[in-house]
């Protein structure tokens, strides 16, 4: 287990709790997990499907272990990494930020669906009033269907105020989404260091100087685009249906193994089932598993094993 300082500050109302430093525990499955979904290894990898995106998954678990290290319990950057050259360590972390950006999305606002703008934008999944890409990298939905914009930033040298402004400005241009206001606007700028990670979590009041823009982005293409992208990727002919227990509910998973990575992948056997047809009549399923989940997340789980409140999991692949 491994953890890293948050520091959030500027949230309201039913989120103004989120104020203040706390840490965010999670394990080497937990970032793999959180990379299939929104760790890209650079800014061309976000527009890569298919089963090029294999080689991204064994990419991202290769570079998880050879450039980041526990030091004492915290989370930071390996001695491997300080000798790269500049132009090798941007990607890095860029990658890196975008990671921990979903993880808190998760875990600290209950998200559990989050999708970068650009790649949608490329599907022709979203609609943009304003073409400038000085705005929020990500789009997040939670389980009531509220809509929220992040902006993740990665940095290895320490951050500047005018940095951070400029990230809050970036989230907070965007006024609306589908007519509907965001909830929250974040900026996500993780610092990662040789020792420890400081993540600086804001949820801005306004877009600064930067002019408003608006997104049209429609739900259900949204859920089966965050799916798809991940079905993908997958064979059947290497899965097979296990029963998964938290606390006394068991809940039908899809497990998938992939040659040549240490870990499998599950989905949430409704979700499969579903999306294959275009449908999202999985949703009661799922809000079933997320209550069970957030109820029993995350000491009664086991340790080794990622599960996420889409219905996504991670775990070391089981030998036979």
């Amino acid at each position: 287990m491994k953890k890293i300082e948050v520091n959030s500050s500027g949230f309201k109302d039913e989120f103004i709790r989120l104020n203040g430093k706390t840490s965010l525990k999670f394990t080497d499955s937990d970032l793999i997990r959180a990379s299939i979904s929104i760790g890209y290894s650079d800014r061309l990898s976000v527009f890569k499907g298919g089963w090029e995106r294999l080689y991204e998954m064994k990419y991202h678990e290769a570079r998880i272990k050879a450039y980041t290290c526990n030091h004492n319990g915290n989370f930071g950057l390996s001695e491997r990494f300080w000798g790269l050259d500049p132009s090798e360590k941007n990607p890095i972390i860029y990658s890196l930020g975008m990671i921990v950006t979903k993880l808190i999305a998760e875990r600290f606002l209950d998200i559990p669906w989050l999708q970068h703008i650009d790649n949608m934008l490329s599907k022709g999944l979203v609609t943009i009033t304003a073409g400038s890409r000085k705005r929020g990298d990500l789009a997040g939905l939670d389980a009531l269907k509220r809509w929220h914009v992040f902006e993740s930033k990665g940095r290895s040298h320490k951050p500047s105020n005018k940095e951070l402004e400029k990230g809050k400005n970036q989230a907070g241009r965007i006024q609306a989404i589908t007519t509907q206001i965001p909830i929250t606007k974040c900026i996500c700028l993780s610092h990662f260091q040789k020792k420890q990670t400081i993540v600086y979590f804001n949820d801005p009041n306004n877009g600064g100087d930067l002019p408003s823009t608006t997104w049209e982005i429609d739900i259900k293409n949204y859920l089966l685009f965050y799916y798809k992208r991940i079905l993908n990727q997958l064979k059947y002919e290497n899965s097979y249906t296990e029963n998964i227990s938290i606390n006394v509910s068991e809940f039908e998973f899809r497990i998938f193994r992939v040659e040549d990575i240490s870990f499998e992948i599950g989905i949430l056997s409704p979700i499969d089932n579903n999306v294959k047809n275009y449908s999202i009549n999985f949703m009661d399923n799922l809000k079933e598993f997320q209550t069970i989940l957030k109820e029993n997340y995350r000491e009664n789980l086991e340790g080794s094993m990622s599960i996420g409140l889409d219905g996504i999991i991670v775990r070391p692949t089981m030998t036979e």
